[in-house]
């Protein structure tokens, strides 16, 4: 209660409009701090949720700040992050720092002295994932609401599978097979960043 009346009244400090104020004007001041607060309360508490669900063992990125450390201190750290995130989210930019990643080389397979044989894998800060989660949720809810995304896009969506994006391809073979109609597929598999650029000519 005191963070709120301490809302209430550097609200109506800042519009100056301590002396006069109408029943009316004051309601319409109450209604939109309480849904400034409620607000900042559902942003706290999911910030605080991604956090707990980050198993301990899950890697560090460069700045090796691990998990585990984060849930110990995130009542304290929530509010800087809900700010920096808002921000982010505000200008459309997100942080450098976070987005430099630690790049750790993987054993695949044979013969251990060979560099072919690992996979580099990058990790990123925790934070930096903490920040894709909420920018995810919003972007997919928005994309799903306005119908945007293809129907029969199957990967990475909810209620989505390979196991139906087989069964549509199945259904086409068979309908056109019944039609006496030849069918014919090309997959492509591009497993490499730089084939991906020859591929699709993009070049700097």
């Amino acid at each position: 209660m005191n963070t709120f009346a301490r809302y209430v009244q550097i609200w109506c400090s800042h519009c100056s409009l301590v002396d006069n104020l109408t029943l009316k004007s004051t309601v319409r001041i109450l209604v939109r701090i309480v849904c400034f607060v409620i607000l900042l309360l559902q942003k706290k508490i999911e910030i605080i949720k991604i956090i707990c669900k980050f198993p301990n063992s899950k890697a560090p990125g460069r700045d090796n700040v691990n998990s585990k450390i984060l849930k110990e201190i995130s009542n304290y750290i929530v509010d800087p992050l809900v700010y920096i995130f808002d921000m982010s989210f505000t200008m459309g930019i997100v942080p450098d720092l976070p987005k430099i990643a630690k790049v750790v080389p993987i054993y695949k397979k044979v013969e251990r002295n060979l560099p072919g044989n690992y996979r580099p894998i990058s990790l990123l800060s925790i934070c930096d994932k903490i920040l894709e989660k909420p920018m995810y949720r919003g972007l997919f809810n928005f994309l799903e609401q306005n119908s945007i995304l293809y129907e029969y896009h199957f990967g990475f969506r909810k209620n989505h599978s390979t196991v139906q994006a087989i069964m549509e391809v199945l259904d086409n073979i068979y309908e056109h097979r019944d039609n006496h109609e030849v069918t014919m597929g090309i997959y492509i598999e591009l497993r490499n960043r730089a084939y991906f650029k020859n591929f699709f000519g993009l070049h700097k």
